[in-house]
């Protein structure tokens, strides 16, 4: 029996995705259905190019203002959350504050026992800032072992609330996970709010000050422990 062999292209405006053969025997050739057929593919293909499309920038979007090792904000969502925050915090009343943490002993982690630990430190560290926020308040990477947090409440004593809770959950997590190596980070904060004839700057800086200024300290305190062991 004699057969025919149309190919129609699959198409959306002058976009091609591909071609379907169709056979068609004696005189049973293709009518109107075949037409709203390929259309109706070729539409259903192309939105799902548009939500593939869609869901590609909000991933770029998303990554642009994360941290790709430890997956919480980097330094452009910082920077980003903290100007939203500081525009607003006068007119809702609210206590906003800088917190400005440093991980220490990463170079000697990386010396000892190898990036991929020193990375896995710095993970353990983003993992418990993120369990110290809450809200709006977030916490970031900023640079290599050089954290950030943006504290926002209408509590007065959110930053002795927020000492007490990182110092416990760091003392709970070297005590879980051992390591031979200590497992510390030291801090300083600045609270806008407090500080209105401070510029952001300004309060960024003082923030970062008093972070060495305990740095130093605990590195001291290390080295008398270490001497009396």
């Amino acid at each position: 029996m004699p057969q025919a062999y149309l190919v129609f292209p699959v198409h959306y405006k002058n976009k091609c995705y591909g071609y379907m053969a169709m056979v068609f025997e004696g005189e049973d050739w293709p009518g109107s259905y075949v037409q709203a057929y390929l259309m109706g593919l070729a539409n259903a293909i192309e939105e799902a190019e548009v939500h593939k499309q869609i869901a590609d920038l909000e991933n770029i979007r998303i990554l642009y203002h994360k941290d790709a090792l430890t997956g919480i904000y980097n330094r452009r969502g910082f920077e980003k959350h903290l100007r939203s925050l500081y525009e607003r915090y006068g007119e809702e009343n609210k206590f906003l504050s800088i917190v400005s943490i440093d991980m220490n002993g990463l170079k000697y982690i990386n010396d000892h026992f190898g990036h991929s630990e020193g990375d896995a430190a710095l993970c353990r560290l983003a993992g418990i800032l993120e369990t110290l926020v809450g809200g709006e308040e977030i916490c970031a990477r900023v640079g290599g072992d050089e954290f950030s947090i943006l504290l926002y409440s209408d509590d007065r004593e959110r930053e002795l609330e927020f000492t007490e809770q990182f110092n416990r959950a760091m003392k709970e997590e070297e005590e879980k996970n051992p390591k031979p190596y200590p497992f510390c980070a030291s801090f300083g904060m600045c609270c806008v709010s407090d500080e209105d004839e401070l510029s952001l700057m300004s309060c960024m800086q003082l923030a970062d000050k008093r972070m060495y200024m305990q740095k130093k300290k605990d590195k001291m305190r290390r080295e008398d422990l270490m001497k009396i062991e």
